[in-house]
C-alpha cells in the first residue's frame, strides 16, 4: 500500500510495518537476526530476508511468522547473506545472494526457480558480490558491487548494457514509466542515465544539495553499511 513503510530495523533484528506518519502498524521479529531488506508480496504477505541465518521469511501483515527458507550453502534456495529483495511480478520475485555472487528467483510460495551470476557474454560480466536489485516492467537492474558497476537486463536475463557510476554502487532505482536509472554511490553522489542508450543524463552530489539547502553539512553511515527506505 502506498501509504504504509517497511523498514528494516538491522541492529534491532527486526522489521517495521508504519504509516507514512510514522505511527506504528506492526512488527516482524520471530526468527530474524540481521534483516536486510523486506517487500510486500501480492499475496499479502511480508518477505524478509536475513544476513546473518542467511534465510528469508514470510509473515502475515500483523507480524505471525508463517515460513522460513533457505539457509548457508550454494544449492538452490540457499544463500550466504541474502541482501535485497525485489518483485519481478506477481508471482515471482528476486534475491540477491551476496556471498554466492548470484541473484536467485523465487516464487511467492518460497520455492526456488532458479538462479542467475551474470552474463556468460563476455564472462567477465559475471557477478561479484551483488547488493541491490530493482525491476520494472521490463528490465532488471543489479548493483554488481565489487564490480564497482550496475548491470542492466531484460526478463529473461538477457544483458541489455552496464555502466561505471564511480566508486562502490549503494542503492539504485528505476524512474517511473522512463527508462532511466538512478544510482546512489558511496561518494554521495546520484547518476541519472538513460538504461536504454547508457547516455548520462545528470550527475549530482547529495551532500552538496543538503548542504546547500540548510538541511545539514554531512551524512553519516556505518563503516560498509547503508540501510535505506524505499
Amino acid at each position: 500500500s502506498s501509504d504504509l513503510l517497511l523498514i528494516c530495523d538491522t541492529g534491532q533484528g527486526r522489521a517495521l510495518l508504519t504509516d507514512i506518519e510514522g505511527e506504528f502498524v506492526s512488527e516482524f521479529r520471530p526468527g530474524l537476526i540481521e534483516p536486510t531488506d523486506a517487500i510486500l508480496l501480492a499475496t499479502g504477505q511480508i518477505c524478509v530476508t536475513d544476513a546473518d541465518t542467511h534465510t528469508f521469511h514470510f509473515f502475515e501483515v500483523d507480524g505471525t511468522p508463517v515460513n522460513v527458507f533457505g539457509g548457508l550453502g550454494s544449492g538452490l534456495s540457499q544463500f550466504v547473506a541474502p541482501r535485497c529483495l525485489a518483485l519481478k511480478n506477481d508471482v515471482e520475485f528476486l534475491i540477491t545472494d551476496f556471498g554466492n555472487s548470484r541473484v536467485q528467483t523465487v516464487d511467492v510460495n518460497g520455492s526456488p526457480l532458479g538462479t542467475f551470476c551474470g552474463s556468460s557474454t563476455p564472462p567477465e560480466n559475471h557477478f561479484r558480490r551483488p547488493t541491490r536489485v530493482k525491476a520494472n516492467t521490463d528490465r532488471i537492474l543489479v548493483s554488481d558491487t565489487d564490480n564497482f558497476r550496475i548491470q542492466i537486463f531484460d526478463f529473461n536475463w538477457g544483458f541489455v548494457s552496464s555502466f561505471v557510476p564511480g566508486g562502490t554502487p549503494v542503492d539504485l532505482d528505476f524512474e517511473p514509466n522512463t527508462s532511466n536509472v538512478y544510482v546512489l554511490n558511496d561518494q554521495w553522489t546520484v547518476h541519472k542515465i538513460d538504461s536504454d542508450s547508457g547516455a548520462w543524463l545528470q550527475p549530482f552530489s547529495v551532500l552538496t544539495a543538503l548542504t546547500a539547502s540548510g538541511l545539514g553539512t554531512g551524512i553519516h553511515s556505518p563503516a560498509g553499511r547503508h540501510d535505506w527506505v524505499s
